[in-house]
């Protein structure tokens, strides 16, 4: 008895074996029907001339804008106003273009759209990147996921094929202000890069007293929380503390924390001021945590 069964269990596990192998071979020798195509998204000579990126769905419309001067060059998000709100993370900003201008697998799926199709880019769910360059602009369309959740349904405003591509670009097709805004409350880049050593002077004023912040890389290292509305006012009897640096190439930076009807955050109001005086400000929300960090490193 027992051996018969053996019997049986090896031919079972004989034959599974052989399904295995059969279904393998079948897959190895199966070709991907659909048309390949070696490409990038964005032409790689357009890229250090792209000025603008507008990401948009039904849910808002974000613009990435890049700001240049003479020495450096960095990028600040923008409402549909074109209203300047914060200094963007230029690394990210950077890092997207490098992936649209990346040459890779673009697969091909159909000449044309249907409206009511799978691919979801005539529908609600469609993101698009919209970037401007030197000589105009082209609109990048992105569908839904596949089956298989590790691949993209695509169109661009050249035609009206569907295309496939890999995930890479996923973690780029978000308008969330978040997400896009440099974190820290000093930022790295509209007065270009700073240390502790770029810092000659820090005094502050609160409740009519001055003093000054002598751990400088712990004021540089604080991050924000949000970004107010445009319209927000500030009310001047709201102003609670005020910070100000002295930069080594003659430009200041001016910080303005105002109270808000919620205890548990503030509005920090910062001024960059350039060696010729032109100015740039940014309001964002700091938490109660960051805003006692503030206060610790206060002499």
């Amino acid at each position: 008895m027992l051996a018969k069964k053996d019997k049986v269990l090896y031919l079972a596990v004989i034959t599974l074996a052989l399904l295995l192998g059969l279904s393998y071979i079948k897959a190895c020798s199966s070709s991907d029907k659909r048309e390949s195509i070696k490409s990038s998204l964005v032409n790689a000579k357009y890229q250090s001339s792209i000025n603008q990126i507008d990401l948009y769905n039904t849910n808002g419309l974000l613009s990435l804008k890049k700001i240049s001067n003479k020495a450096f060059s960095f990028w600040v998000l923008a409402d549909k106003d074109g209203s300047y709100l914060s200094p963007a993370d230029s690394q990210k900003v950077e890092n997207m273009i490098l992936e649209l201008t990346k040459v890779r697998n673009i697969y091909k799926l159909s000449d044309k759209i249907n409206i009511n199709s799978s691919f979801g880019l005539t529908d609600s769910s469609a993101f698009h990147i919209k970037y401007y360059y030197s000589e105009g602009f082209h609109d990048l369309t992105f569908g839904n996921q596949d089956f298989s959740l590790s691949g993209r349904y695509l169109m661009t405003d050249k035609n009206t094929n569907v295309y496939e591509i890999n995930s890479d670009l996923d973690s780029y097709l978000s308008t969330s202000l978040q997400s896009w805004s440099e974190p820290f409350i000093i930022s790295q880049q509209v007065l270009g890069k700073l240390s502790v050593n770029d810092i000659q002077s820090c005094k502050t004023l609160y409740q009519n007293k001055t003093s000054k912040i002598d751990d400088i890389q712990k004021l540089l290292d604080l991050r924000k929380g949000g970004i107010p509305s445009q319209n927000i006012t500030l009310a001047p009897e709201k102003l609670d503390f005020q910070i100000w640096l002295e930069i080594g190439n003659k430009s200041q930076i001016e910080m303005q924390i105002y109270k808000t009807d919620d205890e548990s955050q503030f509005i920090i109001k910062t001024i960059y001021i350039n060696s010729d005086k032109s100015k740039t400000e940014y309001n964002s929300y700091i938490s109660l945590w960051t805003y006692n960090k503030i206060k610790e490193i206060t002499l």
